[in-house]
């Protein structure tokens, strides 16, 4: 059977008597929280993936997000007030570091049942000094393939007990409900994984936060399951900024836009793939951190930048002379910054006034051209230009191009303004650009931090 018609059944707290709860449809039964089981697993090595943590002494897993910020499953956090401590390390009995949380929570429609929902947080009562893998948001949740590598961490029950940070890889099946699929081959997902993070790295080399471990059918093993339902970082993030106020995703917008602000900057670079990492000090681990992030976009280093892009129209040349009246014509208009800062804007003016334009939200798709098609145009002798706007809100201006429609003269109405010439014989309802107010449109658009419920 695929795992595309497989009910999300729940993972409940470990600890806990094995429910006997079952779908009529399928008599599977709900399995407690997802630890790691199989023939591939591998222990941790010291501070290999440090930001997957245990909540408490044990029972389930967890990730930080951000310096202060856990995430982890929603049903994890029982009625909602959480555990008061997580731990770091590699062995829960002997932690690096335990950190208190100050407050816990989880969005109403957690209800113990595997669904797009069931994720919560943590608030820790300080800091953790360690580099974040942050996570996978906007653009980058296009990098994810069917049969892509993931690995997946947990601290569940294994062949020899509980406690242990233990990791396995699994593959990307595809997305279920607004859930992730993986599955682990000759692995299972076993009590006490619930909450434990999924990593997929990018091409450039980075690591991304896929989601936490969220539940599954039964696998082979007793209490364990495969595949695995993951609840994507891009859900949970959302609302546990809503409801705490801290800035979890400091690269991207609300709705995915690359929008990065200054601590877009010193995530884990090697968090997990080789071993031989530096042993924890002082409850932290000196591995490397990136620079300014700009896999969706230039980074927030080029916020600064104020050159206005070049723009030109391509065709029609100017002067270019159309015998029949009225004309359908395309225009192609090229516009590039020039240095490395995407247009997201071409706006195309006929006598001044706007009659077509195009944007674009993800700076990685700009065209090599933009072209509008069949524009119409009256008799007469007419003025065309263009204006491009680049991600900071830089305007550029292209130098008018004329052409003539009909005879060159067209025939005027005194009582009739749009038949003078010069006059733009488009819909109603046109505007004039205004290049001040698009700037500051566009960056009122790019600062806006508020997320909406999840």
């Amino acid at each position: 059977m695929s795992w595309r018609s497989l009910a999300a059944i729940a993972l409940l707290v470990g600890g806990c008597q094995l429910d006997e709860l079952a779908t009529e449809s399928s008599g599977w039964r709900a399995s407690r929280p997802a630890g790691l089981q199989g023939p591939t697993v591998s222990n941790a090595e010291p501070c290999q993936w440090p930001t997957a943590v245990v909540l408490g002494d044990g029972g389930c897993s967890g990730v930080l997000i951000h310096p202060q910020v856990v995430m982890t499953a929603g049903h994890c956090l029982g009625d909602g007030t959480g555990p008061a401590e997580v731990r770091l390390g590699e062995d829960a009995t002997a932690p690096a570091k335990i950190v208190a949380t100050s407050s816990c929570a989880r969005p109403p429609e957690a209800d113990g049942t595997v669904n797009v929902h069931d994720h919560g947080y943590c608030v820790l009562a300080e800091p953790v000094d360690l580099a974040i893998v942050p996570p996978l948001l906007g653009c980058e949740l296009d990098s994810l393939s069917i049969g892509q590598g993931l690995v997946t961490v947990g601290w569940g029950l294994s062949e020899t007990g509980s406690g242990i940070k233990r990791i396995s890889t699994s593959q990307f099946l595809g997305w279920h409900e607004g859930m992730i699929g993986a599955s682990f081959g000759s692995n299972e997902v076993c009590p006490g994984d619930s909450g434990g993070p999924t990593y997929a790295r990018l091409t450039d080399g980075s690591w991304r936060l896929v989601g936490v471990s969220g539940g599954g059918p039964p696998g082979d093993i007793a209490d364990c399951v495969d595949p695995l339902l993951i609840i994507p970082a891009a859900q949970a993030s959302a609302w546990s900024e809503e409801q705490t106020g801290i800035e979890v995703s400091p690269c991207h917008l609300a709705d995915g836009t690359w929008a990065p602000e200054s601590a877009c900057t010193g995530f884990a670079m090697n968090p997990g793939p080789t071993t031989g990492h530096h042993p924890w000090v002082d409850g932290s681990c000196a591995d490397p951190r990136s620079g300014p992030v700009a896999t969706c976009g230039p980074s927030f280093e080029h916020d600064d930048e104020s050159e206005p892009p070049l723009v030109e129209i391509v065709a029609p040349a100017d002067g270019a002379h159309y015998p029949n009246a009225p004309a359908r014509i395309d225009v192609e208009i090229a516009a590039d910054d020039g240095d490395g800062v995407a247009v997201i804007a071409v706006e195309l003016l006929a006598n001044g006034e706007v009659v077509a334009g195009e944007s674009i939200t993800n700076p990685l798709e700009q065209p090599s051209s933009w072209t509008f098609t069949e524009l119409e145009l009256a008799e007469g002798e007419h003025e065309l230009t263009a204006i491009a706007t680049d991600y900071w809100g830089n305007v550029g201006v292209a130098e008018p191009t004329t052409i003539i429609v009909g005879d060159g003269e067209p025939a005027t109405d005194p009582d009739d303004p749009s038949s003078e010439p010069g006059s733009c014989a488009c819909a109603a309802g046109q505007r004039r650009v205004e290049p001040t107010i698009l700037l500051v449109l566009l960056l009122a658009l790019r600062r806006r931090r508020s997320w909406p419920p999840a």
